[in-house]
């Protein structure tokens, strides 16, 4: 852990069962089938936009990528590229583990 000032001190929560340097969080991982039941995860910059969007209740969620124009389709939960083809998208939950430091 970095030195803190004299003024501050750090404190860690310790929770039941778990190490008090370890937090487990959940995380949204946006992904689209690339084939049939193989899934690939959006770029993290990208992830954070879509799930925002969807936080948001957004319908639609337009974007590049590579310089080609597509389209998230959130009622129907798919990815529509400028030429028209659909692929399906979803929304994984995943478990990550963070090192938790707090000034208390």
């Amino acid at each position: 852990p970095a030195s803190m000032s004299n003024s501050t001190t750090n404190s860690k929560i310790n929770l039941p069962g778990i190490d008090p340097d370890t937090i487990i969080l959940k995380e949204q991982q946006w992904q689209y089938e690339k084939r049939r039941n193989l899934w690939a995860s959006y770029p993290s910059h990208l992830n954070e936009k879509i799930a925002t969007a969807r936080s948001r209740k957004e319908k639609v969620f337009n974007f590049q990528i590579r310089g080609n124009e597509m389209q998230i389709d959130f009622t129907r939960m798919v990815l529509v590229n400028a030429s028209g083809k659909i692929v399906k998208v979803r929304c994984k939950q995943i478990q990550t583990n963070k090192v938790l430091e707090m000034a208390l």
